[in-house]
């Protein structure tokens, strides 16, 4: 496999977590819409942006694969790169995808806490959880970047326990 195919199954990867952090996006608005007097013509434009993107990427993953990679038809020896390193580097991947989700919760957060409170309620029980869950995910997220190897190494021990350990004849 090329480094040009490799980036092509990620970016429609990325494309399916988009799409459906997009679907959270428009329950919200309409919750939003609903509850409070806004317009609502910002958040469909965003939502319309994020749905042309979303499209175009998955239509078009082999132009931006190409923009991005210069030299990205030169197949991959499978031999040049350890699985290990491989391994690891989905660790990594999956740990700053979740990364990039939890920081803005956990600064949106931080910003609620440091608010003066005349200026706004006392958190409901659903909003505690909410912030709760935005330190796991930021905890979960520099777990897996910044201890990929040793998770994995974990992960690949756990898969082998009580499993016999083949004899290599001479």
């Amino acid at each position: 496999m090329t480094p040009h195919q490799i980036l092509i199954v990620a970016i429609r990867l990325l494309v399916i977590f988009w799409f459906f952090s997009i679907l959270g996006q428009a329950g919200a608005l309409l919750t939003t819409i609903q509850n409070m007097a806004v317009s609502s013509t910002p958040f469909v434009i965003s939502l319309a942006v994020q749905i042309v993107a979303i499209v175009l990427l998955w239509l078009f993953p082999s132009t931006l694969a190409a923009k991005l990679l210069r030299a990205g038809n030169v197949p991959v020896q499978t031999s040049a790169v350890a699985f290990d390193e491989w391994r690891d580097l989905v660790f990594v991947g999956v740990g700053i995808f979740v990364l990039a989700r939890a920081i803005p919760d956990v600064i949106y957060w931080a910003i609620l806490a440091v608010v003066p409170e005349s200026n706004s309620a006392s958190f409901t029980f659903e909003q505690k959880a909410g912030a709760f869950t935005s330190l796991v995910q930021l905890t979960i997220g520099l777990t897996l970047t910044l201890g990929a190897s040793a998770i994995a190494s974990l992960i690949q021990k756990g898969r082998r326990v009580g499993v016999p350990v083949r004899q290599q004849s001479p």
